[in-house]
């Protein structure tokens, strides 16, 4: 993950997290803020496309409380565009 409004420079930060116990510590550098949809839903799903060329990816989140089991789906695919003539 990109580490994009983390500092690792910031050793005051750095040492408390270091200092919590295991269950306590963020999961990743954002703390909870994305983790808690789940609080709301059982399922997160998201589409991207590249920048650089037609590939797409849909990727399904699903929380550990679920059916699922906190299982992670990502699937690549292209765009495909169809013409006709009438």
């Amino acid at each position: 993950m990109i580490k994009t409004g983390s500092s690792s420079k910031n050793r005051k930060k750095i040492n408390i997290i270091e200092e919590m116990p295991e269950w306590l510590r963020p999961s990743g550098i954002f703390g909870i803020g994305f983790q808690s949809i789940f609080l709301l839903t059982d399922e997160v799903k998201i589409e991207t496309k590249s920048f650089f060329n037609e590939e797409f990816q849909n990727i399904e989140l699903n929380s550990t409380n679920s059916i699922k089991d906190g299982a992670i789906l990502i699937q690549k695919r292209k765009l495909i565009i169809v013409l006709s003539q009438e």
